[in-house]
């Protein structure tokens, strides 16, 4: 009776680990939303935050040698999951604040930012691949040949993408994650043009629908 217990946990502990993270997130991400907004963040808001897609450095410019997916097809599974569960919290309280779904938050930083390996989230905190375009005041880095913007803290990117996603894209408010993912696509925020299909299978993937109606 006891392995058969011990086996059965084991066997749900694997299936419902994110699921239980969603509900007991990481206490730094809490600790990290308690900040003060950064300044650079604020200051997307002075002015004009839209930025015109012709802006965008992705647009008729040079295009990434690697494909996110190829890249996270090479991370880790624990490293993934432990990505989603480290920000799930903060999706969903950009969701509550904004009207972007919470999956689309977190598959979306989980995609551009290679679930955190890429080098603009490990040196700049930029979760995603925002760059350094339109009304943005504040740091920027180099990365392979690009402006990225440059935050100080991991929570700052989320909000500084929801601000992003709310000034360029509040026609999509209201609406389902695979019309968030298509609208995203077409805007050209991804230098990629199986984006908005990347986005979906990720979401479907790893359940991240579930995050939505929370």
């Amino acid at each position: 009776m006891a392995l058969l217990v011990l086996g059965l946990y084991v066997y749900f502990k694997k299936d419902l680990s994110f699921q239980i993270q969603v509900q007991s997130p990481d206490k730094v991400e809490q600790n990290l939303a308690r900040q003060p907004k950064e300044k650079m963040t604020e200051n997307a808001l002075s002015g004009n935050t839209t930025i015109d897609k012709l802006e965008m450095p992705f647009i008729g410019g040079q295009k990434s040698s690697k494909h996110a997916l190829s890249e996270l097809a090479n991370t880790e599974e624990a490293d993934k999951q432990a990505f989603m569960e480290r920000f799930a919290k903060v999706a969903l309280q950009e969701q509550q604040k904004y009207g972007i779904p919470a999956s689309i938050i977190l598959a979306t930083s989980l995609y551009q930012s290679y679930a955190g390996k890429r080098e603009i989230a490990i040196a700049a905190n930029n979760f995603f691949a925002l760059p350094c375009a339109g009304s943005w005041k504040g740091n920027c880095v180099d990365a392979q040949g690009r402006q990225y913007r440059r935050y100080q803290t991991a929570w700052a990117s989320f909000r500084d993408f929801s601000l992003f996603a709310i000034g360029n894209f509040s026609y999509l408010k209201g609406k389902d994650y695979r019309t968030w993912a298509e609208g995203l696509e077409k805007s050209g925020i991804a230098d990629d043009n199986r984006f908005a299909q990347d986005l979906m299978a990720l979401i479907e993937g790893y359940k991240l629908f579930q995050l939505d109606s929370k």
